[in-house]
């Protein structure tokens, strides 16, 4: 689970940068443009891609060196918040492409769409994967953390009398209790 998330978000980071650049850009070049609502919401989409760079870039391999001495709880609340913020990030620039897409006569050739879409999949991907490997860790630390009485082992056969005196052997012991003669299994 965590060598996969952390490709994940190897993976979601190279997705991110071309976006993030491009959004950096647009965002300085347009401040002057931007009226409305869009003066708080395109900056915001740049600060938050920003920040979801940076968590997945820097944020996901610490919490995986950090794993053993946090426990699996904190890694995978730290692992959701990180693909959580990346998908938050993609579906908001997703959502900003479309309105572009609906009042603009140009649309491009849609390659920002699916570098988008694409991260959200991947964002996407590693909340599955976190959730479902969650369930998989906790019961790979039940089994590791049983007791040793828990595992049943195999049953020692003993013979009931002993071969040199015939007396009846008894329970537990490698010797006869009468003879004293080593019993054979």
């Amino acid at each position: 689970m965590r060598v996969i998330n952390l490709i994940l978000h190897i993976l979601t980071a190279i997705v991110m940068l071309p976006d993030l650049v491009f959004i950096g850009i647009n965002t300085l070049m347009g401040l002057g443009y931007l009226d409305g609502l869009e003066l708080l919401y395109v900056p915001a989409v740049a600060l938050a891609f920003g920040l979801a760079f940076v968590v997945s870039t820097v944020g996901a391999p610490i919490n995986m060196a950090k794993y053993r001495s946090k426990g699996l709880k904190l890694y995978v609340k730290r692992e959701l918040i990180s693909h959580g913020l990346c998908a938050l990030c993609y579906a908001l620039a997703i959502l900003y492409l479309i309105k572009i897409y609906l009042h603009s006569s140009s649309h491009g050739d849609g390659f920002s769409m699916k570098v988008n879409v694409a991260g959200f999949c991947l964002a996407l991907a590693g909340m599955i994967i976190t959730v479902a490997g969650r369930k998989t860790s906790k019961q790979a630390t039940a089994i590791a953390k049983a007791p040793a009485s828990a595992v049943i082992a195999p049953s020692v056969s003993r013979p009931k009398f002993c071969p040199e005196c015939g007396k009846p052997t008894g329970e537990a012991g490698e010797f006869c209790g009468s003879c004293g003669s080593k019993l054979v299994r």
